[in-house]
């Protein structure tokens, strides 16, 4: 590796460890799993790694789920599409089951959500009325292009 990779490597991790938050390296000291798990985990600065990704505690995955999916720049997408950008920075045990049952219960994206599959029923025959203004029928026809 040339000279300046290593140096940049050395003021990367500098300023990780100056810019850290203290609630994730008290996290991270407090984690069940990475206590029951010693030496899975490269761990350096407070923080572990699991290769180049951070290992999140079981304490902020609520946290890191709201940030990557919740956001109007996130866009609440998919299970899919939420799984690939956490992974891309983060590690932690069942991460999969994790961010899908986050975006299943995501009220946002259950209701923007593109629909698969056939389309709702067609609509039905409106009974007829057995006497004249027994009932009221009006259909809306809406953004119609100009004639």
């Amino acid at each position: 590796m040339p000279p300046c990779t290593h140096r940049v490597a050395r003021m990367t991790a500098e300023r990780l460890a100056d810019t850290t938050p203290p609630e994730l390296r008290d996290a991270v000291t407090r984690d069940k799993w990475l206590q029951e798990h010693p030496g899975l985990l490269t761990q350096g600065d407070g923080l572990a790694w699991k290769g180049d990704k951070l290992y999140v505690p079981e304490d902020l995955r609520q946290h890191i789920l709201r940030r990557c999916h919740d956001p109007k720049q996130a866009g609440h997408f998919g299970f899919l599409i939420t799984l690939h950008y956490i992974r891309r920075q983060f590690w932690w045990p069942r991460m999969k089951p994790d961010v899908e049952a986050y975006v299943r219960n995501c009220h946002v994206y259950a209701t923007a959500k593109p629909q698969v599959g056939k389309p709702m029923g067609l609509l039905q025959k409106v009974a007829d009325p057995s006497q004249p203004w027994e009932g009221i029928v009006m259909d809306f026809i809406v953004e119609l292009p100009p004639s």
